[in-house]
């Protein structure tokens, strides 16, 4: 989750945040991470409230199922 005044840096904070729990919780590395958040990861505006802007990414968990 990505909290900002400027909704591009709270889509970066976003992005980084997402990335930093796949590498740690998933094992990926920083570029694995980073093109899945590009592909595979739904960014939404989750709220704006009094000029701030929330920013969410979720991630479906079909794409760790190992078969």
């Amino acid at each position: 989750m990505g909290i900002d005044l400027d909704l591009n840096k709270a889509m970066r904070k976003a992005v980084l945040e997402t990335m930093d729990f796949l590498v740690k919780e998933k094992g990926l590395t920083p570029d694995q991470a980073l093109s899945l958040c590009s592909v595979g990861v739904d960014f939404r505006i989750a709220e704006v409230v009094d000029t701030t802007q929330v920013v969410v990414g979720s991630i479906p968990k079909s794409l760790f199922i190992k078969p």
